[in-house]
């Protein structure tokens, strides 16, 4: 019975992403609802502060842009302290 509820407990935990991971699909998902166009896990990555998005379309980098603050205070809500600060791109 004890070994019931452990297993229980410990379910829970199965499903848990590594925290960069998390970061990541969290950073994809706000920016796809936002922004209505998506990114590939490689597009998207947190360097300190910073997050770096790989895009070679000029229309897309516009509307990151235009709708920049938008994205980094969903993202705050969503990651805290782990959001990043800035929008830079990488081409």
């Amino acid at each position: 019975m004890v070994w019931t509820r452990a297993g229980n407990f410990l379910e829970k935990f199965k499903n848990l992403k590594p925290p960069k991971k998390f970061t990541q699909d969290e950073t994809i998902k706000i920016i796809n609802n936002i922004l209505g166009f998506s990114f590939a896990d490689g597009d998207i990555e947190q360097k300190g502060t910073a997050l770096f998005i790989k895009t070679k379309n000029p229309a897309q980098k516009s509307e990151i842009f235009l709708r920049k603050n938008k994205i980094l205070e969903e993202l705050e809500k969503k990651l805290g302290s782990k959001a990043p600060k800035d929008i830079r791109f990488n081409n």
